[in-house]
């Protein structure tokens, strides 16, 4: 899995690197300007290295533009394995066909036998180099950018949804209260007013069992109901009327990370065989590039691997890491400087060739730390959608306990009170003066009281235990540590208890299980699992209640799933404690 993710962002970061026009620009210029590090040679009759590189320099740019441009037209963001290896190809062969074509035909020189090799190996060689190194950094840095304002927006997002959610919340709760007291106040201020003159007729008892069973038992059974509630907190993120900022260079900084991405062992092995090893080849026979080049491989591959296992588990802040860079990358290039000249090759050559082992090493730590920024920012991108997801749940748990309590009081509590005063009127009793507009209003300044005061879970379990005992036989595990938790937690409390509640029901009513284990377990991040096993492995038929629990599970969990085994069937649902709505 995490190789398949690596080979994915190698393939986002060489197709951004692509997609740039500053990778042809970058490469015709660095392909001209490094020609001048070396002394002038005569590539071809009439044709010096510097007018080679240039027109390499532009065949191979030029072809970058038309691969970016065709690519481009055909609205492909993410390059496929082949169309990075065509670029690649496309780029090689257009670099090498421009300054042979450009040689032959304008400048009419003639290519010996001695210049073959040098044209039609060492140049795509040191051309595929260049491309490789500078397609890497480039497309790692804007994607590094890339995912630093989508982090910086997600963030911003974030904020605005929370903000949202909080008002939807409320607004909700205000939409149900109104359309309560609409719906039950001129019904309770007819019985209200015929109470206060004495009215004892029949008609008043028939009318106070018409607003119990026509207004206040409906609007119950409404609230019972699970709404969908999906639109909350939905924020279009590409109107956020703001400029989107990304992470503050003083951020980037002063980031932890381990201090081995000072270097980086694959990328500056690679590029020291794709330029090193072909400017040692270029200006120098087999016999001494290789003297020169396997003592310093030898002695870069101890160097990597020694550095690796004594700083592994050292972390610092990146300021430090690219101070230590640019220690290493100067170490690697005083060594190759001592080597060549320990070989007895030209000291000016060796030099120069020794100054791009130190760019080579210092441009592969930098590829590796915005690698590094990039995998943080996707990190906190995803943590953000996480916390985005617990606020929207943690919301839909608020606003359905809301309901819940609603429903609860209008049964219970005003449809009681109201029966209460038929009964009175019936028997001919005095009826006491008490407003029930008052009642009324009281309502949900009730619900809103008892809401801190959630039944303990432990006493749930027992309840129900004893509920169904000769039925099914039902055991819990619970500990005092998750008990005080849970209990500490009143919506999270009531969100539990109404899963466990609906998930005993349908086990019992639907599989026909007679045997029932429910475990509550606290993991890392304030969340509370639960798990319920019943003896049976039958599934639940796909009945108008099954859906409704289906329903509630995706309204009161933050996940939910069930297991079918062989002799059991096992319902998982996790809650999180800590929400930060």
């Amino acid at each position: 899995m995490k190789e398949t993710s690596n080979v994915n962002l190698l393939r986002e970061v060489l197709s951004r690197g692509f997609q740039s026009k500053s990778l042809a620009i970058i490469y015709a210029i660095n392909l001209y300007a490094t020609g001048y590090l070396f002394p002038t040679e005569i590539i071809l009759p009439g044709v010096n290295s510097h007018l080679w590189d240039l027109m390499a320099g532009l065949g191979g740019a030029t072809s970058l533009l038309l691969t970016r441009s065709n690519f481009r037209s055909k609205a492909i963001s993410l390059y496929s394995a082949p169309q990075i290896a065509f670029s690649f190809a496309l780029a090689i062969s257009a670099a090498t066909a421009t300054g042979v074509a450009g040689s032959v035909l304008f400048l009419g020189a003639d290519i010996p036998q001695s210049s073959i090799q040098r044209i039609f190996v060492f140049g795509p060689l040191g051309t595929l180099g260049q491309i490789s190194i500078f397609s890497l950094i480039i497309g790692a840095f804007i994607y590094s950018s890339y995912s630093s304002k989508n982090l910086a927006q997600e963030r911003i997002a974030l904020s605005l949804i929370q903000e949202k959610l909080r008002e939807d919340l409320e607004s909700d709760k205000a939409k149900l209260t109104f359309k309560i007291t609409n719906a039950i106040k001129p019904s309770l201020k007819s019985i209200e007013e015929q109470v206060a003159v004495g009215a004892r007729s029949p008609e008043l008892v028939s009318q106070i069992n018409d607003a119990i069973n026509g207004v206040i038992r409906p609007l119950s059974h409404a609230l019972d109901e699970q709404s969908a509630i999906a639109s909350l907190g939905k924020i279009d993120q590409t109107k956020l009327a703001r400029k989107i900022r990304r992470t503050p260079f003083r951020n980037r900084f002063t980031r932890i990370a381990h201090i081995t991405l000072a270097f980086n062992p694959v990328v500056s092995v690679a590029s020291y065989f794709g330029f090193v090893l072909v400017s040692l080849l270029y200006l120098f026979s087999w016999r001494e590039a290789a003297k020169v080049f396997l003592p310093f491989l030898i002695v870069s591959y101890l160097l990597f691997n020694l550095l690796n296992k004594a700083l592994g588990s050292i972390q610092a802040k990146i300021y430090v890491i690219i101070f230590v860079s640019v220690i290493f990358s100067t170490v690697q290039s005083f060594q190759f400087f001592l080597i060549g000249i320990f070989q007895g090759l030209d000291s000016e050559l060796i030099g120069t060739i020794a100054f791009s082992v130190l760019t080579l090493t210092l441009g592969s730590s930098t590829f590796q730390l915005f690698i590094s920024g990039i995998k943080h920012n996707l990190s906190n991108a995803e943590q953000v959608n996480i916390e985005i997801a617990q606020s929207i749940s943690s919301v839909r748990k608020q606003l359905w306990r809301f309901r819940k309590n609603l429903s609860r009081e209008l049964h219970g509590g005003l449809s009681a009170k109201l029966q209460v005063l038929a009964l009175q009127i019936e028997k001919g009793l005095e009826v006491p003066m008490a407003s029930l507009t008052d009642v009324q209003e009281s309502l949900f300044s009730v619900v809103k009281s008892e809401e801190d005061s959630p039944v303990p879970i432990t006493e749930f379990l027992k309840e129900q235990k004893e509920f169904w005992e000769g039925v099914c036989e039902i055991s819990f595990e619970v500990s005092q540590a998750v008990i005080e938790e849970v209990d500490s937690h009143a919506v999270v409390n009531e969100c539990i208890r109404e899963v466990i509640r609906e998930s005993i029901n349908n086990a019992i009513k639907h599989a026909k299980s007679s045997r029932i284990s429910i475990q509550l377990k606290s993991s890392r991040d304030s969340i509370v699992d639960l798990f319920v096993l019943n003896s049976t492995n039958q599934p639940i038929t796909a009945t108008s209640d099954s859906s409704l629990g289906s329903r509630l599970f995706e309204e009161l969990t933050d996940s939910w799933g069930i297991e079918y085994r062989p002799d059991s069937t096992e319902l998982r649902a996790s809650f999180k404690v800590k929400q930060s709505i």
